[in-house]
């Protein structure tokens, strides 16, 4: 303040002035863009054909499909383990009496509420 600056100082002050702007205006947005592009890449990564071939060295069903070779443990044919077709709106219809089986068959297992 009141103090004159070497022609590098001011410059450096006057170029800091300029970058700031930019930031206080478009700042935000730029977060929140790049927040979004390393969202995509992170999920490009997660799915892509070599992270799906190390899943299916532990998983027989990856997102591309069933592995080569199935992990053992697992049946032969994986796919035949998987929910098979429901009737979602017959299920809905009879939700309370899905529930009371459930709980009659599996209360039991559950581990004790705290009370």
């Amino acid at each position: 303040r009141g103090e004159e600056l070497p022609h590098y100082y001011t410059l450096g002050i006057t170029m800091s002035r300029m970058c700031l702007e930019p930031i206080l205006l478009y700042g935000k947005k730029a977060y929140e863009d790049n927040e979004k592009q390393v969202a995509k890449d992170f999920l490009d990564w997660a799915i892509s054909d070599n992270i799906m071939d190390k899943y299916a060295t532990n998983y027989p069903i990856v997102a591309i499909g069933v592995g080569d070779e199935i992990p053992e443990g697992y049946s032969s044919n994986p796919l035949d383990q998987l929910i098979p077709d429901i009737d979602f709106n017959k299920a809905a219809q009879n939700r309370e009496s899905i529930l009371a089986e459930w709980s009659e068959r599996y209360d039991a297992k559950s581990a004790p509420q705290e009370e």
